[in-house]
């Protein structure tokens, strides 16, 4: 068996608040007209198919300590936005992970990583404590969802099939989808 993973591309002015894993479903005709070149194409006794990977969602609670010169209320809105899209790009199947390629199958996330993308900010000084909050799919008889794991992790691992994606969503009441930033005073 051949597993072909795909993922969508989406325009980069659409993801500065991440992408939910509905918005990376395949086209079915796409889907369809892939599969049918693949088994035209494939060796005979091979079974291929078409599909997206997993998708596991991230939400990054972070401590921030800013320089002294952007400690003042306009400053800390602007950077919390800054680092929030930095969060999305970076946990991001299409232009995330550290070569911004899109975030490798199965490679696991750190709160190191996490770390080392909100250090990269001039403004800021240092990062305090990091915690990474696990979401995924579930499916309860013909309900369909996401669901957040409450347990607050340092590292997430994901199969070999898995990939990495995070998300906004404003009126999410289930899901407390979205990355937290809290400034703290040296």
């Amino acid at each position: 068996v051949v597993r072909l993973l795909i993922v969508p591309t989406i325009p980069q002015g659409q993801i500065d608040q991440g992408l939910h894993p509905d918005r990376l479903q395949l086209e079915s005709l796409f889907a369809q007209d892939l599969q049918t070149h693949l088994d035209m194409h494939k060796a005979l006794g091979i079974r291929a198919t078409v599909e997206p990977p997993d998708y596991i969602g991230v939400s990054v609670q972070a401590q921030v300590y800013l320089l002294p010169q952007y400690r003042h209320p306009l400053a800390r809105e602007r950077l919390s936005a800054l680092l929030t899209t930095r969060l999305y790009q970076f946990l991001n199947p299409i232009t995330g992970g550290i070569e911004q390629q899109g975030w490798p199958l199965g490679r696991s996330v750190q709160a190191s990583d996490i770390i080392a993308q909100l250090q990269q900010i001039p403004e800021v000084h240092s990062v305090g404590q990091v915690q990474l909050l696990k979401s995924q799919r579930y499916r309860h008889r013909d309900l369909t969802g996401w669901m957040q794991l409450p347990t607050p992790l340092a590292k997430i691992d994901l199969g070999p099939v898995q990939t990495l994606t995070s998300w906004h969503e404003p009126g999410e009441i289930s899901l407390a989808s979205g990355h937290r930033i809290l400034f703290l005073d040296l």
